[in-house]
């Protein structure tokens, strides 16, 4: 009989073990699938972020193209006044 008893201890303890075992996968895959989400998160805010980097070039050579420009015409109105205020003399 004693022999029985610690066979159904053993036999109890096996099955709480297979049960815990299987929470303990059950967890892993919730956290492996939620690893998984922020991993794609990440890869679309990447993505995202070389979008944003090519608009930033694009305009910064816009805007380097508008300030030459600017100051081609301000040195060509400094340049006319100058002339008329010569040619006037």
């Amino acid at each position: 009989m004693a022999d029985q008893e610690i066979l159904e201890r053993l036999r109890d303890g096996l099955d709480k073990m297979k049960e815990r075992v299987t929470r303990l996968e059950e967890q892993m895959k919730t956290v492996y699938n939620g690893v998984e989400r922020v991993e794609s998160k990440l890869d679309k805010l990447i993505e995202q972020g070389h979008e944003h980097e090519s608009d930033i070039a694009g305009n910064k050579i816009q805007i380097g193209n508008g300030e030459r420009f600017f100051w081609l015409v301000l040195s060509a109105v400094i340049g006319l006044v100058i002339y008329w205020v010569k040619s006037g003399s």
